[in-house]
């Protein structure tokens, strides 16, 4: 598990017109520009999201910084590139 305060690299993906950092550890989606717009993976919405992404690979991430619990920003690295079909 990772520390509170420590920088974690997140895969980004892009549901509905919408990015969102993938937080596997948490279970939720954050919107890519507005980390404060939480989508957890077991609601309804996140449901849809996971499978509007579904066949999509992660070629780019964003950097997840907290420096607390309601504190957080994304920073893009990488691209992403459609899935090979």
């Amino acid at each position: 598990m990772r520390e509170e305060n420590e920088s974690w690299l997140l895969p980004i993906v892009e549901a509905f017109g919408t990015e969102y950092l993938v937080d596997i550890e948490r279970r939720e989606f954050r919107q890519f520009n507005d980390p404060a717009n939480v989508v957890k993976m077991h609601s309804e919405r996140g449901r849809q999201i996971v499978k509007e992404c579904l066949g999509q690979q992660w070629h780019s991430f964003g950097l997840d910084t907290m420096a607390d619990n309601s504190d957080m920003v994304g920073d893009r690295c990488g691209n992403r590139m459609p899935a090979e079909t």
